[in-house]
């Protein structure tokens, strides 16, 4: 017995990944390419990272919901929307920190990847982490900010004292940057 009608030993086994069932997920394939496939270390680690922070993300937003349902039962209709959104925002950190990941396994499957694009969306990806933690640290409420201490101090405090609104466009930037680096490094 065979897997999708291929027999072993023949051609049919260097058939094109395309010709998978469409219940085989194209971010598990792109995720499995580009940590296969890549030269860069550097885009293999944040394969890697990547899945880890999309796991703990998905898992904060499965845990937090009932919370978040829970807090808006009896309020006015805009907070029972807020409950469609949680998943819209998250869809929405979701989709470039995988970004790196799907445009390295396209630009191999294309045949027009190089050590140098990986490494540079490697390091987009990474940007991208960092700008989500910086949109925490923006939007930390008051009563969780620290007394920041060490070299990184004046940073923080800066950060600190950001209108908690503007932390919408640290992730805005690092996605942007994500787009800019497969643009040009194609």
């Amino acid at each position: 017995m065979t897997d999708g009608g291929a027999t072993h030993g023949t051609d049919s086994d260097a058939a094109s990944e395309d010709s998978r069932p469409t219940s085989y997920s194209a971010l598990r394939r792109a995720l499995g390419r580009a940590r296969r496939e890549s030269d860069s270390r550097l885009l293999r680690s944040y394969v890697w990272v990547s899945a880890l922070i999309g796991l703990l993300l998905v898992i904060t937003v499965i845990l937090a919901l009932p919370v978040w349902i829970a807090q808006t039962i009896g309020h006015s209709a805009l907070n029972k929307i807020s409950r469609g959104v949680l998943p819209v925002i998250v869809l929405g950190l979701l989709v470039p920190l995988f970004a790196p990941v799907v445009y390295a396994a396209r630009n191999h499957r294309r045949g027009t990847a190089t050590g140098r694009s990986d490494a540079a969306l490697g390091v987009a990806g990474y940007l991208y982490v960092l700008s989500i933690y910086l949109a925490l640290v923006i939007s930390a409420p008051t009563e969780f900010q620290t007394e920041p201490t060490g070299a990184l101090a004046p940073v923080i405090d800066v950060l600190y004292g950001l209108p908690a609104l503007s932390s919408v466009l640290a992730p805005i930037l690092g996605a942007l940057v994500i787009a800019l680096v497969q643009r040009f490094s194609r």
